[in-house]
């Protein structure tokens, strides 16, 4: 095992750098899980041209999954790195020793509080009994643990998969409450000290990943069938999207909001920097594989800047008091679908109609779908309210379960 574990070498030539927008980009390296050599995991740092600045190769016992998550994590304070096998959570600092582990199932996603407690969520197992999320200190000692199937008895489980809720990312927010996303249940839910859930994102089709609480409140989250990145209120109302080409993206693992606005986000054999105009501004791929590939994927990562000068951290605030502050509600699923359906079908009139006559005719229309199937009445346009028809159909299918990787 040692020898298949032999110190990589400069591993710039397994990655190419598609576009590199120096003006819009946000300077930095990037650091991020590379499992396109399935079995021997390794964490890369690379500046924005891609060439490799420091590497970490897992030689740990990695216990089951292999080739499974691993989160990514650069602690600013320390300069240290701490990342998630199925064995565990550990800590490796620049002159690659391992300063800190703790030995428990552990698997998406691990986080440093600023107490030095370290919060962790475990993805995997069919045993309900085991916590999704844990809370340890330096020494070890589990100060804090959650089990969803205590508190999730009347809710639906669209999924029976990899775990019972397969809990793929926890957030300690500035309350003290705790933000988890269950992908079995598709929902994201606020859990207070106590383990008593007090706000809850139920139906968000398909299977959440990776929810970030952004500094006015929204939750930054992606979704799947279609593949989307979302920001959404406390409420459940999209604000903001961007969906990518699905013939380029496959799956997305990971997106955050950098400090200067845009969006990095990991797909499985790629990473890609965004502006908020849903402008490309750098992307990483790896050589000569398809994002249809199988378990050769990279999976979390993150920008660390310019000079390693953490930027300053906005307080996580709970959705929960935000949606109070806000006089709203949550809203229904079906109303959720209804205002998406809506959204769809204004950005379809806002393409489309290149007369601006508030309908689609046949000769602007440019969709994948057949024309006839969205023009309902036959009389050769598209209008606002067939065009949400087609959509609220569209999404009602798609959000009637689909598989997830």
């Amino acid at each position: 095992m040692a020898a298949a574990f032999a110190a990589h070498a400069d591993l710039s030539d397994r990655y190419v750098i598609d576009v590199h927008k120096a003006d819009k980009a946000y300077a930095g390296t990037t650091i991020f899980a590379d499992r396109s050599d399935p079995g021997f995991p390794v964490i890369v740092e690379v500046d924005m041209a891609g060439k490799m600045v420091w590497s970490y190769n897992i030689t740990i016992d990695l216990g089951v999954r292999n080739d499974a998550a691993t989160d990514v994590e650069w602690i600013p304070a320390t300069d240290t790195i701490l990342f998630t096998r199925p064995s565990g959570v550990y800590e490796v600092d620049r002159s690659k020793k391992i300063v800190w582990s703790h030995q428990a199932p552990a698997s998406h996603d691990a986080d440093r509080l600023p107490n030095g407690n370290t919060l962790f969520a475990w993805g995997w197992g069919s045993d309900s009994t085991v916590p999704e999320v844990r809370e340890v200190d330096r020494r070890g000692n589990v100060v804090w643990k959650w089990h969803a199937a205590d508190h999730l008895k009347n809710e639906k489980r669209h999924l029976d998969k990899e775990g019972y809720s397969h809990a793929n990312s926890v957030v300690r927010l500035a309350n003290g409450n705790t933000l988890v996303s269950l992908r079995n249940f598709y929902m994201l839910v606020e859990v207070a000290p106590a383990g008593n859930i007090v706000w809850k994102l139920p139906d968000l089709f398909t299977t959440p990943h990776d929810p970030e609480i952004l500094p006015n409140g929204n939750i930054l989250v992606n979704t799947r069938g279609p593949q989307v990145i979302k920001e959404i209120t406390p409420a459940g109302k999209i604000v903001w999207q961007y969906r990518p080409n699905p013939e380029d993206v496959n799956v997305v693992r990971y997106n955050h909001r950098l400090p200067n606005g845009n969006i990095l986000f990991v797909e499985r054999t790629k990473m890609v920097e965004i502006t908020r105009e849903r402008e490309v501004v750098w992307q990483l791929r790896l050589k000569d594989v398809g994002p249809d590939s199988s378990r050769q994927w990279l999976y979390k990562g993150e920008r660390i800047p310019a000079g390693r000068t953490p930027a300053p951290v906005h307080a996580f605030v709970a959705p929960s008091e935000t949606l109070a502050k806000s006089g709203e509600r949550v809203l229904s699923s079906d109303e959720r679908l209804k205002e998406q359906a809506e959204r769809a079908a204004r950005a379809m009139l806002t393409q489309m109609d290149k007369n601006g006559d508030g309908r689609i005719a046949r000769d602007e229309f440019k969709g994948r779908a057949p024309f006839e199937s969205i023009d309902a009445d036959g009389d050769g346009f598209i209008t606002a309210k067939e065009a949400e028809a087609f959509h609220m159909k569209r999404m009602t299918r798609q959000g009637g379960g689909r598989r997830d990787r």
